[in-house]
């Protein structure tokens, strides 16, 4: 035989028993969410007293309000201009038009405004050295992967939460 025929073959077993080495499988991290509402209900008898209400309550959470989804529902005319005064409010902070959920529904004066804000909760990952990684089992990853989950916005859209909850 030739030497570029045994080293053919030297090098076709090397790749043949590394191929045929342990790999180990990616299991994910297991994540939690959580929803966080808030909301504000008011029952508009005055209608700058509730307009004032709905204002201090925008600017009290306008981090979220920006960020998440905002669901209004008012009753009665005089809690449809409140709601139409807190729509400008957050079109002007720069709240995106497809973020508001405005329904409107029945009798009575009640104005109803909430944000459902999710919040990640994922289980500590082991400390990861050179002379640990024989004892993992499925753990690589983990640091990143609840790196990636926290730093997010709204993880309910990476885990396809609908507005159900399902």
């Amino acid at each position: 035989m030739s030497i570029k025929v045994i080293r053919s073959l030297s090098i076709l077993t090397t790749l043949l028993l590394v191929g045929c080495s342990h790999v180990h499988d990616r299991t994910g991290t297991k994540v939690n969410l959580y929803p966080v509402n808030t909301s504000l209900s008011l029952h508009v008898d005055n209608y700058r007293s509730a307009k004032k209400n709905v204002s201090a309550f925008i600017k009290q959470h306008q981090q979220q309000a920006l960020s998440q989804t905002i669901h209004i529902h008012y009753q009665g005319h005089a809690a449809k201009r409140v709601m139409q005064a807190a729509k400008r409010q957050l079109l002007a902070m720069g709240v995106a038009e497809n973020m508001l959920t405005i329904e409107e529904s029945g009798q009575g004066n009640t104005f109803i405004m909430s944000l459902a804000e999710y919040k990640v909760r994922i289980d500590d990952c082991r400390y990861v050295n050179y002379n640990s990684l024989s004892q993992f089992n499925g753990d690589f990853g983990c640091n990143v992967e609840k790196n990636r989950w926290t730093s997010m916005i709204n993880p309910e859209r990476s885990a396809a939460i609908t507005e159900s909850g399902n």
